[in-house]
């Protein structure tokens, strides 16, 4: 399996002096909307294909006109996956590496995040398998620096930043900050999580939120990530234990809480409204099991979701009121969708398929543009 596509973003770049950034892992930016400044492709025109052999498709980075993703060739730990960088215009490979294997518990090399001349980067990934974060050199993928202490965010989500360029990351019993220039750590406020992929921290200004256990379900807490101090919670979100699914945040300061675990009397996506000293509901509506999935808002301020027929669905910021609806992009089951917004609104989804892996492009309103078969797409 070789196949590496760029096609919902990176195809919008028309000449080598336009850069395409994707910063974090999932989402694009620290508040995860999915929405890019760059305007995206009209129709399924190839720009470039290729990498390394890879079992399956993980989520890159993009920045520094580059893009960057781990190729897992084999599953053996520590050799068996490269971590790739490609010229974001010609697809040529400028650099591969493999972390330090530095302790028996540590995973595979991923990458996780990209900003100001740094490629963030970690062993980091199983459930309960910390790794150092290293800053790499996106000229040549050489070390930086190492991170003071390890962190253990899961292998399907990615370090977010704070506005100064600091990394705020999520782990099993703890969000910590680290110092940008050199991986010390500026804070650590420990916290407990339900579970995989509910590790991740959104991040709009000076708030970070993050999902915690209580017993009556998941809670959203907003933390202060100047001070980095625990503020205030929401009440427990319908019900269950498991959450697989992490935040993300609008531009008008509402953040967005998709519940996940395969139950129809659970999963939701709940509208939290910010009022300084609580976290209130504003409205929920319900959402399909889409595991491991992100979201996205438009520059409208709308926000992209999913049904539980597996279609996407387009929101009422204020309301969550159903605005339109697409064809069902649903081919595997569970469904792992991931999303993009380009300036214009239009909206570019994969289903997270593997034999029918699909790339989906809709307007603003979801009617289909195109649609292009990706095979093995997974979290690509």
């Amino acid at each position: 399996m070789r196949l590496l596509c760029i096609l919902a973003i990176a195809a919008a770049i028309a000449q080598p002096a336009v850069a395409s950034d994707w910063n974090t892992g999932v989402g694009r930016d620290a508040a995860r909307t999915g929405l890019s400044p760059e305007v995206g492709p009209e129709a399924p025109d190839l720009l470039w294909e290729g990498s390394r052999p890879a079992i399956v498709s993980q989520q890159g980075v993009a920045g520094e006109g580059l893009f960057i993703a781990p190729r897992i060739q084999s599953f053996t730990i520590p050799t068996g996956t490269w971590i790739v960088a490609h010229d974001l215009v010609t697809g040529e490979e400028a650099w591969a590496v493999q972390l330090p294997f530095e302790e028996p518990d540590e995973w595979r090399s991923r990458v996780s995040a990209i900003r100001d001349g740094k490629v963030y980067a970690t062993r980091a990934g199983g459930e309960n398998q910390p790794g150092y974060l290293y800053a790499l050199d996106p000229a040549d993928g050489s070390i930086l620096w190492r991170s003071e202490e390890r962190i253990d965010e899961a292998t399907t989500e990615s370090a977010s930043f704070a506005a100064d360029g600091d990394l705020i990351v999520g782990n099993w019993d703890s969000v910590v900050r680290i110092e940008q220039t050199d991986g010390t750590t500026v804070w650590s406020v420990p916290r407990s999580t339900p579970s995989s992929n509910g590790l991740s921290v959104a991040v709009v200004g000076d708030r970070g939120y993050i999902w915690e256990p209580t017993a009556s379900g998941p809670k959203v807490t907003a933390i202060d990530v100047e001070a980095g101090a625990r503020l205030y919670s929401s009440a427990a979100i319908s019900g269950g234990y498991v959450q697989q699914l992490g935040l993300f945040c609008g531009p008008d300061g509402t953040v967005y809480a998709p519940r996940t675990q395969n139950n129809p009397s659970t999963d939701y996506l709940v509208a939290l409204e910010d009022t300084g000293a609580a976290l209130v509901e504003k409205w929920r509506t319900p959402l399909g099991y889409v595991p491991f999935a992100s979201f996205g808002i438009g520059p409208d301020g709308t926000i992209y979701s999913y049904s539980r027929d597996l279609e996407v669905l387009r929101l009422d910021p204020d309301t969550g009121a159903e605005l339109d609806r697409s064809v069902g992009i649903g081919l595997d089951y569970p469904m792992q969708p991931r999303m993009a917004i380009d300036a214009d609104g239009n909206v570019y989804v994969t289903n997270g398929g593997f034999d029918n892996g699909r790339l989906y492009a809709f307007t603003p309103d979801l009617e289909t543009r195109w649609e292009e078969e990706i095979y093995r797409v997974n979290l690509g």
